[in-house]
């Protein structure tokens, strides 16, 4: 089985931290994001198997939450997209 297909999305975030190219403040965000927002509520799920309802499911608690929608923008972009999109094989994001 490939290590993606087994790995957590709390485990990637380590891995896209290091290795994703940006300037140091918007990868100070990212890690705080991660960190406070994203791992609490997604660190336990596959990153193989996180369908875009888990994703829904997370940008509903930030709303529920109170959160402004720039936040919630903010939030969900390394769970929504930059994390499902670097991890996957080529051709299988959803």
């Amino acid at each position: 089985m490939e290590p993606r297909a087994t790995r957590t999305i709390k485990e990637y975030a380590l891995l896209f931290l290091r290795h994703h190219q940006v300037e140091g403040n918007t990868k100070d965000t990212y890690a705080d994001t991660l960190r406070l927002h994203v791992i609490p509520f997604l660190g336990g799920c596959r990153l193989a198997g996180t369908e875009r309802t888990v994703v829904r499911n997370f940008i509903t608690a930030l709303q529920e939450e109170g959160r402004s929608a720039n936040i919630i923008r903010q939030d969900a972009g390394p769970a929504g997209g930059r994390l499902r999109r670097d991890a996957a094989p080529a051709g299988e994001v959803s």
